[in-house]
């Protein structure tokens, strides 16, 4: 079920090292390591601040039949919120459901959350109010191998939704051994097919990650299985959130530490960068 073991320490590391400016102002306050920040198996955490609410939430790969979310205030404590989505919400699919992207847009002055998430290796959207839900499902699948590039292996899992802040546009990457990108409609939970590419890059395997910044768009991503002792992080840039993307010599930027086994999988996998000053 859990093809991935990303420990959800990393992104605490990662986010408390983005935030401290504004975490740790006070002096007086010392950092405490609070590590997992939850019990149990919880891989592929997809990280969403939230301008409604001020808190920020967790959307881990962590229940068989659907998806729950964790918030914060302070990066500190964290709320069990319960299930956002399940299989009861899903009428196209009832297992394998992984790694989920999401984004908050504001329509007509009113706040919306579209979900985008794996159900056994197929990719759907569900529409909510809230971050933490309850997200309705479109009622049909968004991405299967019917959008599989020509000639290509892999399944299709790991959705990231990117909101372009040059164009304004809205991208949906995907793909597991092949890298898809497609621009959304404004509906958010269709595809402008005429857009869509393959943009696989050399040694692509799964977990995308996409971010823009100074001019350039930055493409991460996971090269090999997350159970080989290779695993590891890569990046490459663009000028265009369509590509191509050119990949960096300096690759890989992230991976296992030769002769750790645990800790070293806190260095690969499904991660999120978050800008400083973001609270």
């Amino acid at each position: 079920f859990l093809r991935r073991n990303t420990l959800l320490s990393l992104v605490l590391t990662s986010t408390l090292a983005a935030f401290a400016p504004a975490v740790l102002a006070d002096d007086s306050v010392k950092p405490v390591e609070r590590n997992p920040i939850f019990p149990g198996q919880k891989a592929d955490p997809e990280v969403l601040y939230s301008q409604k609410t001020g808190r920020v939430y967790i959307y881990p790969t962590s229940e068989a039949n659907g998806f729950r979310v964790f918030s914060t205030d302070n990066l500190v404590d964290w709320k069990d919120e319960g299930l956002v989505l399940t299989d009861a919400d899903v009428s196209w699919e009832t297992r394998a459901y992984w790694a989920p992207s999401i984004i908050e847009k504001k329509i007509d002055g009113k706040f919306k959350y579209f979900f985008y998430f794996c159900a056994n290796e197929k990719i759907g959207v569900a529409v909510g109010d809230d971050p933490t839900g309850p997200f309705v499902d479109k009622g049909s699948v968004l991405i299967d191998r019917s959008l599989r590039p020509e000639g290509r292996n892999g399944v299709e899992i790991d959705p990231y939704v990117f909101a372009d802040p040059v164009s304004g546009k809205n991208y949906l990457y995907w793909g597991n051994s092949y890298l898809c990108v497609c621009e959304l409609n404004d509906d958010m939970t269709s595809l402008k097919l005429e857009t869509k590419r393959d943009i696989t890059p050399p040694d692509f395997f799964e977990g995308t990650y996409v971010f823009y910044r100074n001019g350039k768009y930055y493409l991460t991503w996971s090269k090999h299985d997350t159970r080989s002792v290779e695993y590891q992080v890569r990046v490459a840039t663009s000028d265009s959130p369509l590509g191509p993307f050119t990949k960096y010599e300096g690759n890989p930027i992230l991976h296992r530490t030769e002769g750790v086994v645990y800790a070293a999988k806190l260095e690969s996998g499904h991660w999120r960068l978050t800008p400083e000053g973001f609270l």
